[in-house]
């Protein structure tokens, strides 16, 4: 069904800074909530892995689905800042030591994305008759945490969905689930994605049009690793665990093709003239 709609509502609040020592630094803060009743078109290009690719039910797409859309970021903050030394000194070997540096990073902090919980036990018994097998799993206990993102409130504990494998009980002994899910899609949040870049170059060779500078990259300076959103099949014994990490949005690599999480430092030379 193409008759679809999507929301937005936000609000950013961005402060610059600029002084005569050579620095030059930005905040900003961002505050938003994305809807929609499917992301990306319904093309199965899920944005986080563990949203909902299709729509459940075609012929009524505000059931369940109108819900916090695939990047649904509320609170995201941003600081960068460039120093570029401005002095010039007089003694050579001063100046070749202490002048020509640019430094330069970025700070990103966000909250987690959303994502759906399915029971694939339910989807074997609830054809939708889509052709796809996605069924929202129908939440036992209306006291749950929808926040996914710290060891001392961790996800899906106990007797919580029909069907878990999780449970304290005999999942089998459960009610036959025989709907599409009790609460919408994306009403869980996985863990914050944080990260620090950092910059530093060295102008060694500045002689008219001619400059030549060495320096380095840092992603993820601090090596700090970002957890990826739980297991969210509520039919399997895993069910809340994390199980993996998550790549920087981008790097040396490019968008979305960098190898590893971890701490990546580029050492580059640049002859311009």
């Amino acid at each position: 069904n193409d008759n679809a709609i999507s929301g937005y509502n936000g609000i950013s609040l961005i402060y610059k800074h600029i002084n005569r020592y050579g620095v030059t630094a930005n905040f900003s803060y961002t505050y938003s909530h994305a809807l929609d009743d499917v992301s990306n078109g319904g093309q199965s290009e899920d944005f986080n892995n563990n949203g909902l690719p299709y729509q459940i039910v075609p012929n009524h797409t505000s059931l369940l689905m109108y819900s916090n859309a695939d990047y649904d970021i509320r609170h995201n903050f941003l600081a960068d800042f460039t120093y570029v030394e401005p002095n010039h000194f007089r003694n050579k070997i001063v100046d070749f030591a202490g002048g020509g540096w640019t430094v330069g990073g970025k700070v990103y902090w966000r909250s987690g994305l959303p994502f759906s919980v399915f029971n694939n036990n339910a989807a074997n018994d609830l054809y939708n008759g889509t052709g796809n097998y996605y069924v929202l799993a129908d939440v036992l206990d209306n006291h749950f945490n929808h926040f996914c993102n710290s060891f001392s409130h961790p996800c899906f504990q106990g007797h919580f969905f029909n069907g878990s494998g999780v449970s304290n009980q005999d999942p089998y002994n459960d009610p036959a689930q025989a709907n599409f899910g009790n609460v919408p899609r994306n009403a869980f949040y996985g863990p914050h994605y944080a990260d620090v870049d950092l910059s530093v170059y060295k102008n060694i060779v500045q002689e008219g049009s001619v400059q030549f500078k060495v320096g380095a990259q840092a992603f993820n300076i601090f090596n700090h690793t970002n957890f990826a959103a739980p297991n969210n099949d509520a039919s399997l014994s895993n069910l809340g665990l994390i199980t993996s990490d998550v790549v920087a949005p981008t790097s040396p690599y490019g968008s979305f093709g960098s190898p590893s999480s971890g701490r990546i430092i580029v050492v580059t030379g640049v002859l311009t003239f």
